[in-house]
């Protein structure tokens, strides 16, 4: 990224679900080396993702596999992922001692789908990967992020959470807003949209709020080099 990023102009990143986690941990490594920008988070923060992953996963490793696996069948079967469908499979998994055996099964019970056993495995793998991540995760920083941060969420949620995910905390006193610093310097700025975790990242409203953000700041950028070289043309005049 350094060697994209021109001295003093500012970054935009952003991070979907687990890759949140790595953008803060980015900006806050950009921003020790003086620089500011915007970050977009969307459907992401590390109280949120652990929040989710608990109230999905559980704790215990058995609880952990079979209940990921179940969350997995909902996701990309959803129309098949019946009750009785769930509870079969949650019977046949508790039957598996082995995560592997048990990610072989599901695959192996998944309807036709266009990607590889060897893809799914590696699906599987990546995500079992990341959510052993997220359990783990601290952010054990002592400074906050400075640059703007936006947060896209959707509308359908898996568990209740406050509205910016944890990531900045307005407390009311008895006249007067206090922010408590969590995360982020500034009131994160919240855009609810139409959906959920997964169809979130096809939806043009998601699309339509971070491109406005981009538009603007090149629109910005562009008056302010045409008001420098006018005050060049003017100094020269």
């Amino acid at each position: 990224m350094r060697t994209r990023l021109a001295p003093g102009v500012p970054f935009s990143l952003l991070g979907y679900s687990f890759g949140g986690l790595l953008a803060l941990e980015l900006v806050l490594a950009l921003e020790a080396e003086g620089l500011e920008g915007h970050v977009y988070l969307v459907d992401s923060s590390p109280d949120f993702l652990q929040t989710v992953q608990e109230h999905t996963v559980g704790h215990s490793e058995d609880q952990f596999e079979i209940k990921l696996i179940c969350a997995m069948f909902n996701l990309v079967a959803s129309h098949e992922a019946t009750p009785t469908a769930v509870n079969q499979l949650v019977e046949k998994l508790t039957s598996l001692k082995s995560w592997d055996d048990r990610l072989e099964h599901f695959i192996g019970m998944l309807p036709n789908t266009k990607h590889s056993m060897t893809h799914l495995k590696a699906v599987g793998a990546a995500v079992y990967t990341r959510i052993k991540a997220i359990s783990s995760y601290k952010w054990g920083h002592k400074k906050t992020i400075r640059s703007h941060v936006t947060l896209l969420r959707p509308t359908i949620m898996a568990v209740r959470t406050k509205e910016d995910y944890g990531l900045s905390q307005i407390v009311h006193g008895k006249a007067y807003f206090v922010l408590c610093l969590q995360y982020c310097d500034k009131e994160v700025e919240v855009h609810f949209v139409t959906g959920d975790h997964i169809t979130l990242l096809d939806s043009k409203e998601c699309a339509t709020v971070i491109n406005k953000h981009v538009v603007d700041y090149e629109a910005v950028m562009f008056k302010d080099s045409i008001m420098s070289k006018g005050h060049e043309v003017m100094y020269a005049i």
